[in-house]
């Protein structure tokens, strides 16, 4: 699927953190959230991602100083970005994948977010009408949990003293939790 004439932004890495460290990207209450689509929210996240930025350290930085009340919002935007980039038969009710989701650490949750934009967001080209090629930048749908299942078992290595249930009950608890 094209998304329109969507393209990441063609800048340094420092200037682009500046630019995805915005409530525009990670408060999904505030009225900034309305200044771009969600699709290319996407693809210029990936386009970060792609020039080498580590989204835990923009996270990071944008959370740090915040209120918890704007800090929260970070890890819906987060969860919602995934869910665009997965089919939504993964999100029916009753399916296990959101749970996993929502099991996870902020630092696990910022490189599934990180590794599927990898995956899921990919250049293309289109003809436009007077036959020319433009570059443009897609949306791919990621029909895998493999990466999912790699942090997961990450994490159980190196936290074998944490007990079944207290993981289980992470997922209940994950809209009382502040991630960031």
């Amino acid at each position: 699927m094209m998304e329109k004439d969507y393209k990441p932004f063609d800048c340094t890495l420092d200037e682009y953190a500046g630019y995805v460290g915005r409530r525009e990207y990670w408060d999904d209450f505030s009225h900034e959230w309305g200044y771009s689509p969600l699709e290319l929210k996407i693809i210029r996240l990936a386009g970060f991602v792609n020039q080498g930025g580590d989204l835990n350290a923009l996270l990071e930085n944008y959370a740090d100083g915040r209120d918890e009340t704007y800090r929260e919002r970070i890890q819906y935007c987060v969860f919602n970005y995934i869910k665009r980039m997965m089919p939504d038969i993964y999100f029916e009710p009753g399916t296990p994948l959101p749970d996993r989701i929502k099991r996870l650490d902020k630092e696990e949750l910022a490189e599934l977010l990180s590794e599927t934009l990898k995956k899921s967001v990919k250049i293309g080209s289109y003809l436009d009408r007077n036959g020319e090629v433009h570059e443009c930048w897609q949306i791919g749908i990621y029909k895998n949990d493999d990466i999912l299942d790699t942090i997961e078992r990450r994490h159980w290595r190196a936290n074998p003293d944490e007990s079944f249930m207290l993981y289980l009950r992470k997922c209940e608890t994950w809209k009382y939790r502040c991630l960031w």
